[in-house]
């Protein structure tokens, strides 16, 4: 189609071409420092069940009330994020001096102790989901390209459905249900109109051919004396079969 343009034509769409792929190089080499520090901090945020966009309009806000807002307004983010970290208020005297508290080298220890803890526990958590998150995606990849007997695959129409599969997923997880890779696939291919119409065309010609199979059978035992050389299948055998003959062709 290209080729077949006039040379006034084709220099536009190259220019145009070229120009969209310069701005989205330097849209991706913009938003790449953010994406550093978001992958950085993503499994202290899926802790705290928050994602970059909120922690980040969080922090600013806290940042532009400190730094613009009036005395009183001042105190109220201190007393705010005081509340939320459990930070205990400093003690004063009659002065209103800070008196600084006495320190206790015990103390100090098991609170090394309690922050080294803190840090496994998160490092062993953040394990676990990763290995979770692998596990997971090992079962699609195994799911997505296994095959039948004759190597075509068990389940040609993934990419067609693969969205509404994640739709349905998330639908099952707010329920409360554990999502089953192989239910979320039927159940997609048939929300899914297009994959549908060729599911049910395979239905037919399965049935077409089990009652074709049915009528040869019945024939071979009516014959004379001839013997029976082939039994009749299924309607789940010859469904499966006439559905792989579908999406070969």
């Amino acid at each position: 189609m290209f080729s077949k343009l006039d040379l006034e034509a084709q220099k536009f769409l190259m220019d145009r071409s070229q120009a969209m792929e310069a701005a989205h190089t330097q849209r991706s080499q913009e938003v790449a420092p953010f994406r550093e520090v978001a992958d950085k901090w993503s499994g202290y945020m899926q802790q705290a069940q928050t994602t970059p966009a909120l922690a980040f309009d969080s922090l600013m806000g806290i940042e532009y009330r400190l730094r613009t807002g009036t005395p009183a307004q001042q105190m109220d983010v201190l007393r705010e994020i005081i509340s939320a970290y459990g930070i205990a208020p400093p003690q004063t005297d009659d002065g209103g001096n800070v008196i600084e508290p006495v320190r206790d080298e015990r103390v100090d220890g098991l609170m090394n102790e309690i922050q080294q803890l803190r840090q496994q526990s998160h490092g062993d958590m953040q394990a676990r989901q990763h290995a979770e998150m692998q596990r997971q995606q090992n079962t699609i990849n195994d799911f997505m390209t296994a095959k039948n007997e004759d190597g075509t695959l068990a389940h040609p129409f993934f990419s067609d459905v693969e969205h509404e599969m994640t739709r349905l997923a998330q639908a099952d997880h707010a329920a409360g249900k554990q999502p089953d890779i192989r239910d979320l696939y039927e159940r997609a291919c048939w929300s899914n109109p297009a994959v549908r119409a060729k599911l049910l065309e395979a239905e037919d010609r399965a049935k077409a051919e089990a009652a074709r199979r049915k009528r040869n059978a019945g024939s071979s035992v009516s014959g004379a004396g001839s013997p029976r050389t082939e039994q009749p299948r299924d309607l789940k055998a010859a469904l499966s079969e006439a559905y792989d003959q579908m999406v070969a062709a």
